[in-house]
Parts: structure tokens; sequence; C-alpha cells
């Protein structure tokens, strides 16, 4: 199975065990290894001349404008909260913290979880992939029941922490491991109090993506998605003054002909270098499957291939955009309106059952309670959706580097900082539009501009795709749970 990138292990077994899939194999300690394919980048951590921890992944330091590849040196003193505020701050880019800590070891991620985490807590083992803490358990330990809650086979995912293996946990972002006892907690941060100024804010934002992209083509080309939509656009607006310094692309996947068509009219608007690239199939589902632990499935299991057409590259995208664009939030939705998990399950599209409610409600639970509405549906969205469904996506063989310049957090503080009324109205992409290059909006988002034409291509979409259909008209409608609920 060696044909997942991005592998990594972290266990106090013998290093030799990792031996089927890891290059390179790091001593942390006497009683720890990790293991990892050579993928991403292993780098040591110091403060206050001691090793502190270390990052791995690809992680941007904003104030030297570079990757780290071997060494970050902070500038705090050897205080373990100390020495996360430091990282949060100064780090973009995608990336897991291994801190070490007087007894043993906490694992964090960057603000979205982008590296997938999974971890076995009676094996005292975590890694990248369910498949690599299992072994020849994986499908003795498969949760068909949960699989089904999850309406995995039609689109869904495996939300709340869980996983489709039974005693297989994942890490959600704003959470940390403690190691050895595999505890699970969440990590303390401040909510920003809302600012009506926003055009710092916006423009502080613009120039985190230009420092991304800067650090990035220090190191190899760079290609930047380009869609119809707003959050790929707000991207290139934020590198006007130096988009001529990178490639623009498009993947004409089937379903994806109006992108295509609004990508060339954005390029040609802003006098981009755009290139669009076929869709490819020939994988291998089944191994797609496995390498994202059979906790989703959807189209990218046969159309992944594509992606190799970027493989030993950076592939820039927009994740992160749509947490400014208020994307749980509703009409209905207000400061003080009480989130539940059934209003949370429906949010996500999923079918209503006891045990979800369980699984919603004992990450509700953990929420600080000083939050609204607003707040706990933005945590809602990066934890229980991002993480568990774009990021638990396994990356095949050959691959791009994957980063999306929204995710930092930073940038999703800033985004919090915007009053809810403004982002509920425009959301943050279109602001960062407006404020960095009006002239791209020129080209409609995510429409033609054509009536007739839309409402063809919205019914062929919804002919290809007829489960995504079913799932939001679950969103808007009351929920009708299948079986009896328990009185709660």
């Amino acid at each position: 199975m060696n044909k997942v990138d991005g592998l990594f292990g972290l266990s106090t077994r013998p290093e030799e065990e990792s031996s089927s899939y890891a290059s390179h194999v790091e001593e942390l300690s006497s009683s720890w290894w990790f293991s990892h394919d050579g993928y991403h980048y292993f780098c040591t951590v110091y403060a206050d001349s001691s090793l502190v921890g270390w990052l791995f992944g690809t992680p941007i330091d904003l104030e030297n404008e570079e990757v780290v590849k071997t060494r970050l040196d902070l500038a705090c003193d050897d205080v373990s909260e100390l020495i996360w505020s430091e990282v949060c701050q100064r780090i973009a880019g995608s990336w897991v913290f291994i801190m070490k800590t007087e007894d043993g070891i906490d694992l964090r991620q960057d603000a979205c979880g982008s590296i997938g985490l999974v971890y076995d807590k009676e094996a005292q083992a975590v890694a990248s992939h369910a498949y690599l803490l299992l072994g020849d358990d994986y499908e003795k330990r498969l949760d068909e029941v949960a699989r089904g809650r999850h309406e995995v086979a039609n689109d869904g995912w495996i939300t709340g922490g869980e996983t489709a293996h039974r005693g297989i946990g994942r890490l959600l972002p704003n959470h940390r491991l403690k190691l050895p006892e595999c505890e699970v907690s969440r990590l303390d941060f401040d909510f920003p109090e809302y600012d009506h100024a926003i055009e710092p804010i916006v423009r502080d934002m613009a120039n985190e993506i230009r420092l991304v992209l800067s650090a990035l083509a220090k190191s190899k080309d760079v290609y930047c998605s380009l869609t119809g939509g707003e959050d790929a656009r707000a991207i290139l607006a934020a590198l006007r003054p130096i988009a001529g310094e990178f490639k623009f692309m498009t993947f004409a996947y089937p379903q994806s002909g109006q992108d295509v068509d609004l990508a060339k009219r954005v390029a040609w608007a802003g006098g981009i270098n755009h290139t669009v690239f076929p869709s490819l199939q020939g994988g291998d589902p089944e191994l797609w499957l496995i390498g994202a632990g059979h906790a989703m499935a959807g189209k990218n299991k046969e159309f992944y291939p594509t992606a190799s057409q970027l493989a030993e590259k950076y592939m820039v995208g927009g994740l992160g955009g749509e947490v400014g664009k208020a994307f749980l939030w509703d009409k209905d939705t207000s400061p003080n309106l009480k989130v539940t998990a059934a209003g949370l399950i429906q949010k996500l599209k999923f079918p209503l059952s006891d045990e979800l409610r369980d699984v919603i409600q004992k990450w509700l639970d953990g929420i600080p309670s000083n939050l609204d509405a607003y707040q706990i549906l933005d945590l809602a969205y990066i934890e229980l959706r991002m993480a568990c469904w774009a990021f638990a996506q396994p990356w095949m063989k050959p691959t791009p580097t994957r980063i999306h310049p929204f995710i930092s957090y930073n940038q999703f503080r800033r985004m919090r900082q915007i009053p809810p009324q403004i982002r509920a109205t425009k959301g943050v992409p279109k602001i960062i539009i407006e404020q960095e290059w009006p002239e791209l909006l020129a080209v409609p988002i995510n429409k033609s501009g054509n009536p007739v034409r839309d409402l063809l291509n919205s019914v062929r979409n919804a002919i290809r795709q007829p489960d995504l259909v079913r799932r939001k008209v679950r969103q808007l409608l009351p929920s009708s749970p299948r079986k009896k609920m328990r009185a709660h």
C-alpha cells in the first residue's frame, strides 16, 4: 500500500515495524520514534537554545518568508504556551507540531488539521492513516454501522473525531493529543472582538497570502488553482502586485465545464498565465478508499490521478475561504441562537440518529461557554467538516504538495474579527476581491451570466450528483429521523 504520499507514524514500537513505508526514522526520545516517507519536511524547533519540539509538513515561516525545511528558532522563552503562541502566529502552511513536554509529547495541528492524524489509544500509537495502525486488523475493525450512519457511500464522511474503525480516533484541529496517555483535550484560545474597521484586516489577509506564495516560490514551481468561485479568485486578487510570477491552472473535470469557462475569463481579465489540465482516471479507487480509512467516498477516488500532472510542485487552493463566508449560517442565525446537536446534524446534511447525536453533543459539550452562535458554527465547519472531510482524504502518488493560504491561525482570527452582518452579506473572499482587484468581479461568480445556461448547468450537475442534491434537501428541510429517537 505504498501508493499514498505523506505517510507517518509515531509510536513506542521498534522502528523496524514501519520499514514498509518509512524512508526516514527520527528518534525523538528513548521511548518514541517518528517514522515518515520523506514527502514532508521534518524540522527541529528551538526556543531559548533548547530543543522544544518538531514541525512536520510544509511549515511556512512568515517572519523570514521561507518554507522551514530543517530548523526553526523561536524568539520566546522555553515555556510551552509561549512556544505554541509563537508557532501559531508565525507559521502558516500545513503542519503538525510535536511538542516536548515534561512527561511526554503533545501533538497539535495547524488551524484546519490539514495533515490528518489518527490514533489508537490502546496501542499508544499515532499515524497519518488508519491502515498504518491496523495492519491485518483493518477489515476486522471496520465499522459498517458507523459508515451507514454517516452515509459514507453517498458522499458522507465520518465526523466528530470518530473514524470508520473501532478504537481509532481522529484528532480535530484546536485540540491536543497528549502522549503517552493518548488523551485528547481542547486547546484554549480567545475569539477576537468584532471590528467594523475591516479594511486593515482584509489588507493583512492579502499580505499573508502574498507572503505564503512568495515563500513557496523559493522552493519549487507554484500553481494556483483558478475556478469560477470566489475563494480561488480572492487568492488571485491578493496576488495582484506579483501575479505575473505565478502560474494558474484549472482541472477540467467532467462536471466542471462552467468552472473552466469562468476561469478562462478571469485569467483573461487579469492577464495571467493560465493552463487547463485534462481530468485523468485509471487509478485504483479501492486503494484510495483504504487511504481514506473507508471514512468517505466521493468522486475523488476516481479522478485522483488528475493531480499527478502537478507532481513535485506546489498546488495552491482556496480551501478555508468558506470560513469567511458563514458556511453553516442561515437567515435565522443570530448571536443567541441555541446550537443543538440535532440542528448541527441537519446543517452537516447527515441523517439524524441517536448515536450521531451523542457524538455531536460530546463535541458541543467541549465548546467554551462564552461563544455566540456564529462562532460555534464557524468552529463546527472547521472541525466537523473541513478536518474530517477535506483533510482526511489521501494524497495518492505522484502528487503535488497542497497549500491553502486562507488556512492559518492568523487568517481565521482575522475572519472572526469581521462582524457577522458583513460576513453574511458579502463574505470575506469577495471583500478581498473588491479591495485588492475589483476588476475581476466583471466575471460572474459561479454563474455564466446567462440565466438559461445557468439553469441547464444546475440541472446537469443535479443529474450527475444526485447524492449531493439529496443531502442538500435534507439540510433545508426539517429533520425527520428514520427511527424513533430517545427522549432528551
